[in-house]
């Protein structure tokens, strides 16, 4: 018998499971209507290594470039990596910073929230196997949501998660009463490398987890292209992934004469899911074109995506990696792209309430408040 503790059970399942997307795509238009500066400053938070005294850094540097001058009476759209709870602490800090030298909005525009992959926990008491859902996320969101000032105005007025991986997030959110809005790169990866353009009809996209991977559903539309899914569990007692049944999906490529296997993920932490797909469909592909919003990599990641058949790896600078890496042991470059730039023309049309016209650069609403629309 499995018995579930999870966020709704915490926080009130009667309020959280029944937020829809049209809620909080509603919450976040009013909030937008509402705002009184339109056009707001776009910031991105300087990335430092963690010290109690990180927040002051940010704010000798922002002193130096003369940002504070710019900032009072105005709306602030800051950009940042919260890959960690150290990082989420800094940009509360730098938040507490904008809003002490006059800033009226500040709306946090997280390339990575923290928390959002944590798995599940599955414990054993007596006869009962209780299934723990990690709420690293809720506490990321509620640190966000409950940081005011000593005036006791809320510090960060609205909040822009890259790559969700749950639509949990937004429901978490909503109850807290912080307007969200959520936003994939699949797209933007995708035109900035070309790839469109490059597509062959014996192409197709390799879906990492059928059970739940709906972005890589859309981005296999956008590039005309067929999609083959894999089925993946987790062993309950190595805790290791597992694919489920893989040769069914090779016996597929081999009859259809694929020789090219596309795979977009939002995040590699360790590459494992990655190594598994290249370790099974290698028998048949050629080749192997990787792409990642998040890419964590560590030395682990790296030994993972050691597969000579990976001919591509597109990632983007969201994340900090733990390894500083160029290059795939197989001699493939790691290209990187930079969202600042792109992220700081659509955190304006987000600010606007713009989203229901096409975002800039290819960014595109998460999968699930697409499906509001």
């Amino acid at each position: 018998m499995t018995e579930k503790f999870s966020a709704e059970k915490l926080i009130g399942s009667e309020f959280v499971s029944k937020v829809t997307a049209q809620d909080v795509l509603f919450q976040w238009q009013r909030y937008a209507e509402a705002s009184r500066e339109k056009n707001p400053i776009v910031l991105s938070l300087p990335r430092y290594k963690f010290t109690d005294g990180a927040s002051i850094g940010i704010l000798t540097q922002w002193e130096a470039e003369g940002i504070f001058d710019q900032v009072r009476g105005r709306g602030v759209a800051l950009i940042a990596s919260l890959k960690d709870a150290n990082a989420t602490l800094d940009a509360i800090g730098a938040a507490r910073w904008l809003r002490a030298f006059g800033a009226e909005e500040i709306m946090l525009v997280a390339t990575r929230l923290y928390g959002l992959r944590q798995d599940d926990v599955f414990k054993k008491h007596g006869t009962k196997e209780l299934r723990v859902e990690t709420l690293t996320a809720l506490d990321s969101i509620s640190q966000i949501a409950d940081a005011s000032g000593l005036d006791g105005r809320r510090l960060i007025n609205r909040l822009v998660i890259g790559e969700a991986h749950s639509h949990k997030a937004f429901q978490l959110a909503s109850v807290k009463n912080l307007p969200t809005m959520g936003l994939t790169a699949y797209q933007f990866i995708a035109d900035k490398i070309g790839l469109p353009q490059r597509v062959r009809s014996n192409w197709r996209v390799l879906n990492p987890d059928a059970n739940r991977h709906s972005t890589s559903v859309l981005f296999a539309e956008y590039l005309g292209l067929k999609q083959v899914s894999f089925n993946k569990f987790r062993d309950r007692e190595t805790r290791e992934t597992i694919l489920d049944k893989p040769e069914e999906v090779i016996r597929q490529l081999r009859e259809e004469g694929v020789d090219t296997g596309v795979v977009f993920d939002d995040e590699f932490q360790t590459g494992h899911t990655v190594r598994l797909i290249t370790d099974a469909a290698g028998e048949v592909l050629k080749n192997f074109i990787i792409l990642a919003s998040h890419a964590n990599f560590s030395q682990e990641t790296i030994r993972n995506l050691s597969s000579a058949k990976i001919t591509e790896m597109v990632v983007t600078d969201a994340l900090q990696p733990n390894v500083d890496i160029t290059e795939l042991p197989g001699g493939v470059k790691v290209q990187v792209l930079p969202l600042n730039e792109s992220l700081s023309v659509v955190a304006g049309q987000l600010w606007r309430g713009d989203w229901q016209v096409p975002l800039a650069e290819g960014w595109q609403l998460d999968p699930w408040l697409q499906s509001a629309e």
